[in-house]
């Protein structure tokens, strides 16, 4: 592609400037186009290698996942692209802590005076497992919290007027209606560390019927038994784990109406409460003892980091970063003689896009500005962790990062008429990356199901933690075909192929949408590495404010 650089500067810092300098750019296919076209047989090949059964589903922590890290490796070799791990190399290793509840040795014993009343574990409790030990115990008074959340800005405070010092802090699973759906993460992972701030020894989780409707009780007792995973932080504990808190448990629906049995409110009242919205904390009777067991494990592992060297002298410093989580959860239950959950279009057909992408960014005649790298990382299906490392651990200088765009299962099962920009709300990069659908006959389509909180749940999040503006392009699902339904094939996808053993390349992908993703990719990182100024965030954002206040 030849690349036109648009020299003036952004007066106002209006979003219609960058709209104007990517229309600079010219459109693929284009008479006189030197720019080598994405080619749908390349991401095709790298997918059908990927989703191999040969790799095993790509599990993080095993010599499979290795071997796909190698192979992507190998790929960014080809294409001229500088190693960008630690130490000279293309990998950058990092360890996770896995913390599996064992739970025929836990125990929890509800303590009002001389009564004494025992939960079973895994009919009435499970136990949630301890990162720092494989025994943990608590003993310790009891004071309800609502779903312990504290978020001011919303006007609703669940620690008001209680002291959790030295006590054991009981929530409600889920969170206040009052909390915004794209929020919703967010507060979600703030629980324990307010817990742990506010002096909680011990956490006693309450799952809510409208929890229990959407996750059954015996579903959520086998994803225990598949155990947690945290980062393992040099010389510290792992990273968000809070040494205060010692032990936890969640309660099952009826357990939780035996806790609050005798109470000055009863379990229906607290249900019905918390689905207003409305404030309730106190302090419960008697006490509760808790004693759990966990199985730990260390995981070794390691993202795949590229990098192509931007032209400019002044900007070849900073860095956009283009990422796909390459791993997937490996081999599981067995369904018709097939256990190996080979996870083509999660995350194979991300990573692959990702791959072309670059090839053809760093063929393209003229480089450029900034700095591109190219991440494929991790332990993303075990909670964002390469991506977390990578956000904490840059391999470039820290502050350099300008953006960060991430490629997540493109549910490419049709073609495709359009993408949603999830987070175009908070940066300006929303205007970049609609300017570059429109530029490849695509359509910036609505976010249908924002309860989702899609922008919170993937790898870009990690970015945005550390103040950095970023987004990925989400299926909308509309197809360019009027014969076909996408939202139904969507809708099917998910239901019947997502985190299955038939999520592989049997299914009808469609690789010229992969290949018009990749060229919309290719487009957008151009635009984000040749336009004079950062992307920032949208005055008085959320995200902004709360992570990226030193950036802005």
């Amino acid at each position: 592609m030849a690349i036109t650089a648009c020299n003036q500067r952004n007066p106002g810092r209006t979003p219609g400037f960058l709209i104007l300098l990517l229309a600079c750019l010219p459109v693929p296919g284009t008479a006189g186009e030197r720019w080598p076209q994405v080619d749908p047989d390349a991401i095709r090949a790298n997918v059908t290698f990927l989703a191999d059964d040969l790799l095993e589903g790509r599990a993080t922590g095993t010599p499979r996942y290795d071997l796909a890290a190698r192979f992507v490796a190998a790929q960014m070799q080809l294409m001229g692209l500088a190693p960008a791990g630690v130490n000279g190399t293309w990998l950058q290793p990092l360890s996770l802590v896995e913390s599996t509840s064992v739970l025929p040795g836990a125990r929890a014993v509800i303590k009002r005076g001389a009564a004494r009343k025992a939960l079973a574990p895994a009919a009435d409790f499970i136990s949630l497992p301890s990162f720092l030990a494989p025994q943990a115990s608590v003993e310790a008074p009891m004071v309800f919290v609502g779903f312990g959340v504290s978020a001011p800005e919303l006007r609703y405070d669940d620690f008001e007027g209680v002291d959790l010092t030295g006590r054991v802090a009981v929530v409600l699973s889920g969170l206040p209606p009052v909390v915004p759906a794209d929020l919703r993460d967010f507060y979600g992972k703030q629980k324990a560390r307010q817990l742990a701030q506010r002096g909680a020894v011990g956490m006693v989780q309450l799952t809510t019927p409208h929890e229990a409707a959407r996750e059954p009780w015996d579903r959520t007792l086998a994803l225990a038994r598949g155990g947690r995973v945290r980062l393992s932080s040099s010389g510290g504990p792992p990273v968000d784990v809070y040494p205060g808190l010692e032990a936890g448990i969640l309660l099952n629906v009826a357990a939780a109406a035996r806790l609050f049995a005798g109470e000055s409110k009863s379990i229906e009242q607290i249900w019905a409460d918390a689905e207003a919205g409305r404030h309730q904390s106190f302090i419960l009777g008697g006490s509760i003892m808790i004693s759990t067991r966990s199985k730990l494990r260390r995981l070794e592992s390691a993202n795949v980091v590229g990098l192509l060297e931007g032209s400019d002298p002044a900007l070849r410093a900073e860095h956009v970063v283009l990422m796909a989580h390459l791993d997937h959860i490996g081999r599981g239950v067995t369904v018709d003689g097939d256990a190996i959950y080979n996870g083509a279009l999660d995350n194979a057909s991300g990573v692959a896009v990702l791959l072309e992408t670059a090839r053809a960014i760093a063929e393209a005649p003229v480089r450029p500005r900034r700095s591109i790298l190219f991440l494929a990382t991790t332990a993303e299906e075990r909670g964002l962790h390469g991506s977390r490392h990578y956000a904490l651990n840059p391999t470039v200088p820290a502050g350099s990062i300008v953006a960060a765009l991430n490629l997540d299962m493109p549910v490419a099962l049709y073609p495709t008429a359009g993408y949603t920009v999830i987070g175009a709300e908070h940066s300006t990069l929303g205007h970049m990356a609609r300017a570059a659908l429109e530029a490849e006959g695509l359509r910036s389509l609505p976010n249908l199901a924002p309860e989702r909180g899609l922008f919170t749940y993937t790898d870009q999040y990690s970015f945005v933690r550390e103040g950095i503006p970023s987004l990925y392009l989400h299926d909308g699902p509309v197809s360019s075909d009027p014969a076909i339904d996408a939202q139904v094939v969507f809708d099917d996808y998910l239901a019947r192929h997502y985190h299955q053993v038939s999520d592989d390349t049997s299914l009808p992908i469609d690789w010229t949408s992969l290949a018009k993703l990749a060229q919309v990719h290719a487009r957008l990182c151009l635009a984000i590495a040749n336009v004079l100024e950062r992307p920032r965030w949208l005055p008085g954002d959320f995200f902004g404010q709360a992570f990226g206040a030193d950036r802005n």
